[in-house]
C-alpha cells in the first residue's frame, strides 16, 4: 500500500509545504512527526493485525490514506498538513504490519480470487 505523502515524490512535496509557508525547520519537523507516528503505531501493529486480521488492518490503513489525501488537498497552510503526515505515518505502519511474511496471502480456488 502506498501512502499519499510517500507517492508525492519528496521535492514536489517540499515545495508545495514551502509554498504553504513552511520555513526548512518546519519541513524537517513534518517529517518527523510522520516517522515518529509510525514508529508509535509498529509497536502494537503485529499484535493489531493478529487480532483483528490483516486484511482489516489493510482496509482501514486503505481508508485512513484517503482521509491523509483529502487533507493535502484542502490544505490551506503549511501546519493543516500535520494531521495528514501523522496519518500517513501510521498507515504506513499499519499496512506493513500486515503484510510481512506473507501474512496477507492471495489465494485462487476455482475461479475465484480472495485475500485472506
Amino acid at each position: 500500500m502506498h501512502v499519499w505523502d510517500q507517492n508525492l515524490p519528496s521535492q514536489y512535496k517540499q515545495l508545495y509545504t514551502t509554498s504553504l509557508g513552511a520555513n526548512p525547520v518546519e519541513l524537517d519537523s513534518q517529517d518527523s512527526m510522520g516517522s515518529v507516528a509510525g514508529s508509535i503505531i509498529s509497536v502494537p501493529g503485529g499484535w493489531i493485525a493478529d487480532r483483528y486480521g490483516a486484511k482489516n488492518v489493510v482496509l482501514i490503513g486503505l481508508a485512513l490514506t484517503t482521509v491523509a489525501a483529502v487533507i493535502y488537498s484542502l490544505a490551506n497552510t503549511w501546519w493543516t498538513l500535520i494531521p495528514a503526515i501523522v496519518i500517513a505515518g501510521a498507515c504506513t505502519r499499519h499496512s506493513t504490519a500486515a503484510t510481512p511474511g506473507g501474512s496477507l496471502r492471495y489465494t485462487r480456488s476455482g475461479d475465484s480470487h480472495r485475500l485472506s
